[in-house]
C-alpha cells in the first residue's frame, strides 16, 4: 500500500493496521486534487463516500449499493464533480481571487470489483479502495489538466438518459478519445493506460 518498496508481512500488517476490505462490485470513482476543502459536503451531497484525501486531493466513491443503481451511481458521481467545479468560484471570491483563478482537475471513471473498507490505525481511520481501476482513475485525473472533467466510457456509458438529462448532460453528443492521444496525457497514462476512452464531460453540458 502507498508505494512501499517491500509489502508487509500479514503478521505486521494485522499489527500495525485495522483492517476492513470487502470486495463490492459496480463503483464509481472521483479522483481530483486541489479542492478537498468544499469538496466532501458535495461528495456526501450526491450520495457518494469520502475517502482517502492526499494533500489537497480527495478521492470518492459512489457504489450502486448505497446509489440504488448503475445510473444512479454514475449520475451522483459526475453531480459531485460539477458541483465542486462550479463552487471554486465561491472559493475564489473568498479568497479574493479573481474569478477563473482556482482550477480543478477531475478522474471519473468505473470500478467492476474493487476491494473496499477502512483501513486505519487506532488514531486514524480512511475509507479507501484497492483495485486496478483506482490507479486507472488516478492516471485519468492526471490527463485532465486545465479544469477538465474527464470521465471514462466505461462509466458514462452507464448513466440512463433520464439520469442524463437531470444534470443536464446530451450523451448524443459524446465522443471519445484514447487516454494516451490526449495532448494533455503524462508519461505514466500513455504507459499504463493509454487506451481507456475518455470524454470531457464539461462539453456535453447543455
Amino acid at each position: 500500500l502507498g508505494g512501499t518498496d517491500a509489502a508487509p508481512t500479514s503478521t505486521n500488517y494485522t499489527n500495525f493496521f485495522n483492517q476492513v476490505l470487502v470486495k463490492v462490485r459496480d463503483v464509481s470513482i472521483i479522483v481530483l486534487p486541489g479542492a478537498s476543502w468544499p469538496a466532501d459536503q458535495a461528495i456526501v451531497d450526491a450520495g457518494g463516500v469520502v475517502g482517502r484525501h492526499v494533500g489537497d486531493g480527495v478521492v470518492a466513491f459512489f457504489p450502486t449499493e448505497t446509489s440504488g443503481s448503475e445510473s444512479a451511481a454514475v449520475r451522483g458521481c459526475i453531480s459531485a464533480a460539477i458541483a465542486i467545479r462550479d463552487g471554486m468560484t465561491d472559493v475564489a471570491e473568498r479568497s479574493g481571487l479573481p474569478p477563473g483563478s482556482i482550477t480543478v482537475r477531475f478522474g471519473l471513471h468505473w470500478g467492476g470489483t474493487l476491494y473496499m473498507g477502512n483501513i486505519g490505525t487506532a488514531a486514524r481511520s480512511e475509507v479507501t479502495a484497492l483495485g486496478d481501476q483506482v490507479n486507472e482513475t488516478a492516471r485519468i485525473e492526471a490527463c485532465a489538466s486545465g479544469g477538465l472533467i474527464l470521465v471514462s466510457k466505461a462509466l458514462l456509458e452507464r448513466l440512463d438518459p433520464p439520469d442524463a438529462a437531470a444534470i443536464g448532460l446530451n450523451l448524443d453528443s459524446a465522443t471519445y478519445t484514447p487516454l494516451g492521444e490526449l495532448p494533455t496525457a503524462t508519461d505514466k497514462a500513455r504507459r499504463d493506460a493509454p487506451a481507456i476512452a475518455v470524454t470531457d464531460v464539461t462539453t456535453l453540458l447543455g
